[in-house]
């Protein structure tokens, strides 16, 4: 990009939109490993207990919770469309890239632009700066209409703090089943 590019906007958007397509999917796998992983231990856990090798307090009651929270988060994550929500900001980027490298003039350029983007569901405030964040951790420079755009500090902070969050969150979602096995499942005898 030049440091005057008016249509620097356009390819903002379409970096976002891809930075977008990227977390949306990340959450698919993640939700699609979740439930699998939740079923997985309820499955170990309920031939434990028919073994009758071990004893699990109350697994009935844990076993109904426990299924009950599995249904609800699958319904949760069907609800929130991530695959197809992630295919439709690919769409989106996709013809933005080809609108941005079109020998179109700036005006026609922004106003289909414009159409393109009334299309398509717009991202976050957190998206732009995702993409920022990680354009700034590869060292690559960003520019705006303006010239070079940069990012700052409570950004950085607030990013780093978001991606360590949703790593422990992560990590707390998927130790659950273990501390339950740990406290609750005893040998029998």
């Amino acid at each position: 990009m030049t440091d005057a590019d008016p249509a620097a906007k356009i390819y903002l958007t379409y970096k976002t939109r891809m930075t977008t397509e990227s977390l949306l999917r990340r959450r698919a796998f993640f939700s699609n490993v979740m439930l699998a992983w939740y079923s997985f231990c309820m499955i170990v856990f309920s031939l434990m207990d028919l073994s009758r090798q071990f004893l699990i307090s109350n697994f009935s009651m844990i076993s109904a919770v426990v299924s009950m929270a599995i249904f609800a988060m699958t319904l949760f994550i069907y609800g929130q469309r991530y695959s197809e929500r992630a295919d439709q900001f690919r769409e989106c980027y996709l013809k933005l890239q080809r609108l941005y490298q079109s020998k179109m003039n700036i005006a026609a350029k922004m106003n289909k632009y414009s159409d393109i983007l009334s299309l398509y569901e717009n991202q976050s405030d957190h998206d732009f700066n995702e993409m920022q964040f990680s354009s700034w951790l590869r060292r690559k420079e960003l520019k705006d209409s303006k010239g070079v755009l940069t990012i700052s500090w409570p950004t950085i902070f607030l990013v780093t703090a978001k991606r360590i969050g949703r790593i422990g969150i992560l990590s707390t979602i998927f130790l659950i089943p273990v501390g339950f096995g740990v406290l609750w499942i005893k040998p029998a005898g």
